[in-house]
């Protein structure tokens, strides 16, 4: 369970922060368009990291599907979808799709913070601090820094021939998982 879960922390951040530090020229080299690009670039971020917190957040999911008890998963994803869905769309509606993204990483970071430790708790009783603290946090620090570190160093240009770009970024996601 520790090991499954700073392996998918570590890919799930490593291409989340790849993805949002680099969100215009991924979606210029997927579009070619200038304009969506820019626009879809700020929206992009937030998708990713909250898409990044799911995958994590799943393995609470993994635990009682193996312990054999879902009672609890099916009180959690109640409350949340009772939660989320109206969240989303009022800020979909009222702020747009950036409003819908920060909604979305926000629901997924209070599920995480806050749910994950009441599936442990239950299940893996003293076990959630040395989880987070000891296998969650180290590896998702690293992640950020190296992907800071890269984005910064990296020359990635719009103006590039699309094939190029995307190729750099591939290469950067490479290098960020290494």
């Amino acid at each position: 369970y520790r090991q499954s879960s700073k392996t998918i922390t570590w890919i799930a951040f490593s291409a989340a922060i790849i993805v949002g530090l680099n969100a215009e020229s991924l979606l210029y080299a997927f579009s070619g368009n200038l304009e969506a690009s820019h626009w879809g670039a700020k929206i992009t971020i937030w998708f990713a990291l909250g898409n990044a917190l799911l995958a994590v957040s799943a393995f609470q999911f993994y635990l009682q599907t193996a312990v054999g008890d879902l009672k609890l998963h099916l009180k959690g994803a109640t409350v949340t979808a009772a939660i989320q869905f109206p969240a989303i769309a009022f800020s979909a509606f009222h702020y747009g799709a950036l409003g819908a993204g920060i909604c979305w990483f926000c629901m997924r970071l209070v599920f995480f913070l806050f749910w994950t430790p009441i599936v442990h708790d239950k299940f893996l009783p003293e076990f959630h601090r040395s989880w987070l603290f000891k296998d969650i946090i180290p590896v998702l620090s690293l992640s950020l820094v190296i992907g800071i570190l890269l984005s910064y160093f990296s020359s990635l240009s719009i103006e590039t021939n699309r094939v190029l770009l995307f190729s750099k970024l591939i290469g950067l996601g490479c290098l960020q998982l290494l």
